[in-house]
């Protein structure tokens, strides 16, 4: 993403990336706030050179007007605690279910997790995985969630 936001757009409420869905919510991108220790030199998408520190990669965003509550547009709350390890929490999102592949699913998926040491992810995961990042496996397969998830949401 560049550092251009009113370029991008963002759909709220969408199960079906190709569906034109009546309860989706459509909005402009008026502003970025990304975390102050973010990496702006770094490459986007799959291809980060080995051993990159992708830290802090949180964006926050300003639409271009509020959300609507509704049954499929809800507020998450944060937690106000670091997850202990073994924690059950859940991610979602369109990302890949193979590694190194660029093909998204058209459909909004949900998985299962579990939070588990970093050390987990540092073994299987070619970038930097540093204290600042969580890192969470399938809670049904052994596996981390971090094909094209990075910075991703884990639901607690």
């Amino acid at each position: 993403m560049s550092k251009d936001y009113q370029s991008y757009h963002v759909s709220l409420g969408h199960a079906n990336c190709h569906g034109d869905e009546t309860r989706a919510q459509y909005f402009v991108i008026t502003d970025g706030y990304p975390h102050p220790s973010f990496n702006w030199s770094l490459p986007w998408l799959l291809d980060l050179p080995q051993g990159a520190d992708n830290s802090h990669d949180l964006l926050m965003l300003r639409l271009d007007r509020p959300a609507l509550i509704s049954r499929f547009v809800q507020v998450l709350s944060l937690p106000s605690l670091e997850p202990e390890i073994g924690s059950a929490c859940y991610t979602s999102g369109w990302d890949n279910l193979k590694e190194a592949s660029y093909h998204h699913q058209n459909t909004l998926r949900y998985m299962d997790l579990v939070v588990v040491p970093n050390e987990n992810c540092a073994q299987s995961h070619a970038h930097k995985v540093t204290d600042s990042m969580l890192c969470t496996m399938s809670s049904v397969e052994d596996r981390p969630i971090c094909v094209s998830n990075s910075g991703g949401p884990s639901h607690l």
